[in-house]
């Protein structure tokens, strides 16, 4: 299901970029940014959200809610999230 929503949002920022594509995908917690960088961003956003808080641990709330950065440029990035996972789970 993420797979599909995350999709569905690189598609609508694609269209609303043009002609920017998507040059990076970043997760809180991935490789060297720090979860605590959830905070950073559901304080930019907190005015445009409803239901979803953030505990002191950085938590969303409600579960498997996540938050994602995503990077702009004249290079698209066709990697997923599971290409740069170095813990294969396969």
């Amino acid at each position: 299901a993420l797979d599909d929503i995350n999709r569905q949002i690189r598609e609508a920022i694609a269209t609303e970029a043009a002609p920017l594509k998507i040059s990076a995908q970043l997760f809180p917690s991935q490789k060297a940014f720090e979860i605590s960088n959830q905070k950073i961003i559901f304080e930019a956003l907190e005015d445009e959200i409803r239901g979803i808080t953030i505990s002191p641990y950085f938590q969303l709330h409600p579960i498997k809610t996540v938050a994602v950065i995503f990077g702009m440029g004249s290079t698209e990035d066709k990697l997923s999230m599971c290409d740069r996972c170095e813990d294969k789970c396969h």
